[in-house]
C-alpha cells in the first residue's frame, strides 16, 4: 500500500548511504521505514499497543503497525486532523472540522463525536474518566471519556491552540489572550490566571511545584503550580511555540529564532544553546542522554543533553513536528507528508 521502492531510493539520496543513518557515542540509528499520507502532517504521534498513530492534513487518522509502517486502519474526518491521544481502549482526536472524534483503538471504530465551535487544533489529555481538549471557539471542555457528554466547559477565552497539562486536580493551558489558566479539573472553576506578552501556544510542562510555558513574546515563564506567581523569565529572541521539556534538572525549549535553548530549571540559569538553520517549533525530548529534536529547517537533530553538542542531523523535506520514541524506535512526522521511523541500536 505504499510506494516502498520510491521512498527507499529517496532515502538513500539523502542520506548518500544505505546502511545506516548516524551514530551517538552510544547509539547507533538506522532508517526503519517510512509511510506517506495525502498531504502535510502537522501532528505528532503516539504509540500504543504495538499502532502507531498520526494525523494528517488529507484529513485522515492512520493506524500503522508500528513496528513495520504497515496500515491497520484509518478513519476519515471533514478537515486536517490533529494531534492523537490514548486513553485505554480508545483514541482520541481533534479536527479543524470542529470535532473531537473518539475512536476503538484496534478497529477505528467511532465510538463518538462531539463538536465545538472552532478547530481543535491542540491535543487532549484524561484522568480518571474525564478528556480534556481546548477549541479555537475559547473554551476549555471536559467530556466524559466512554460517551463523550459534557460534563463542563469553562471560557469564553481567546482561541486555544495549547495542549492542556494535568497535575492533581488542576489542568493548565494557554490562550491566544496571552494567559496561562489553571482550573480545577472536576469542576471547571477558575483557580489563577497569570498574563504573558503574547500568545501562549506552547503546552505547559509541569516539574517540583513549577510550571513551565512558553509564550509568543519571545519569553519562557517558570511559575509556581500553586498560585501562579512567577518564578523566574528567560528571553529568546523570537517567539516561542515549542513545549517545553524538563528532565534532570534542565529545562529544554525550541524557540523561532531557531535555537534550542536549556536552562537550570529551579533558577533559570542558562546552561547552553544550540542553534539550528530554522525556527524549532516541535518540543524536543531525551532517550538515553541523547536530545531529539525537529525544525523547520526540515532536519531531524541529535544532540547531547547535558552539552548540546550536535551528534548528527537528517533531512527531510519539511517542517518536523515533535519526536515519539516506542521501544527501540523514533518516529517523527514531517510536512513532506510522511511518517519517518527510524531503528535505535546500542546501550
Amino acid at each position: 500500500m505504499r510506494p516502498r521502492l520510491l521512498l527507499i531510493t529517496l532515502l538513500f539520496l539523502l542520506l548518500g548511504c544505505g546502511s545506516g543513518l548516524a551514530s551517538s557515542p552510544s547509539l547507533s540509528f538506522k532508517w526503519a521505514w517510512a509511510y506517506k499520507t495525502g498531504d502535510y502532517i502537522r501532528s505528532t504521534p503516539v504509540v500504543a499497543q504495538g499502532l502507531v498513530f498520526v494525523g494528517s492534513d488529507d484529513n485522515y487518522l492512520y493506524a500503522l503497525d508500528a513496528r513495520t509502517g504497515d496500515l491497520k486502519w484509518r478513519f476519515q474526518a471533514q478537515d486536517n486532523v490533529s494531534s492523537p491521544f490514548v486513553w485505554g481502549h480508545l483514541v482520541y482526536a481533534g479536527s479543524w472540522d470542529h470535532s473531537l472524534y473518539a475512536l476503538e483503538l484496534s478497529t477505528g471504530e467511532l465510538r463518538w463525536r462531539y463538536e465545538t465551535e472552532g478547530w481543535i487544533t491542540s491535543r487532549a489529555t484524561a484522568a480518571g474518566d474525564l478528556i480534556y481538549v481546548g477549541s479555537t471557539d475559547g473554551y476549555l471542555y471536559a467530556l466524559q471519556a466512554e460517551s463523550g457528554e459534557l460534563i463542563w466547559r469553562w471560557g469564553p477565552v481567546g482561541p486555544i491552540n495549547s495542549s492542556p497539562a494535568l497535575e492533581g486536580e488542576t489542568i493548565f493551558f494557554g490562550s491566544d489572550d496571552n494567559y496561562l489558566y489553571a482550573l480545577d479539573a472536576r469542576t471547571g472553576d477558575l483557580k489563577w490566571r497569570s498574563q504573558t506578552g503574547g500568545f501562549v501556544r506552547s503546552s505547559p510542562a509541569l516539574s517540583q511545584g513549577l510550571l513551565y510555558v512558553g509564550s509568543e513574546d519571545g519569553r519562557l515563564y517558570a511559575l509556581r503550580v500553586k498560585d501562579g506567581r512567577l518564578a523566574w523569565v528567560q528571553e529568546t529572541g523570537f517567539a516561542i511555540n515549542s513545549s517545553p521539556l524538563v528532565e534532570e534538572g534542565i529545562v529544554y525549549v525550541g524557540s523561532n529564532d531557531g535555537c534550542l535553548y536549556a536552562w537550570q530549571a529551579k533558577r533559570g540559569e542558562p546552561l547552553w544553546r544550540y542553534c539550528a538553520d530554522g525556527p524549532i517549533r516541535s518540543s524536543p525530548i531525551i532517550f538515553k542522554g541523547v536530545l531529539f529534536l525537529g525544525s523547520n529547517d526540515n532536519k531531524l537533530y541529535a544532540l547531547k543533553a547535558k552539552s548540546g553538542t550536535l551528534l548528527w542531523r537528517y533531512p527531510t523535506r519539511g517542517d518536523l513536528s515533535t519526536p515519539v520514541i516506542y521501544e527501540d524506535l523514533l518516529y517523527v512526522a514531517s510536512l513532506d507528508a510522511r511518517l519517518y521511523a527510524f531503528r535505535i541500536v546500542g546501550e
